[in-house]
């Protein structure tokens, strides 16, 4: 879906972190956390 499809009180608990390539897809998600911009999973800790 495009963002404005999903439904605002979805969209509030999303955290969007936009990306431009591939690489910065992987570097967002195999960081330990400081490049994560404050996303989290359900027990609290960084994702």
């Amino acid at each position: 879906k495009d963002i404005p499809d999903i439904p605002a009180d979805a969209r509030e608990k999303l955290k969007l972190i936009p990306v431009e390539t591939v690489d910065d897809v992987l570097a967002v998600a195999l960081s330990n956390g400081k490049d994560r911009r404050g996303s989290q999973t359900k027990k609290g800790g960084t994702a």
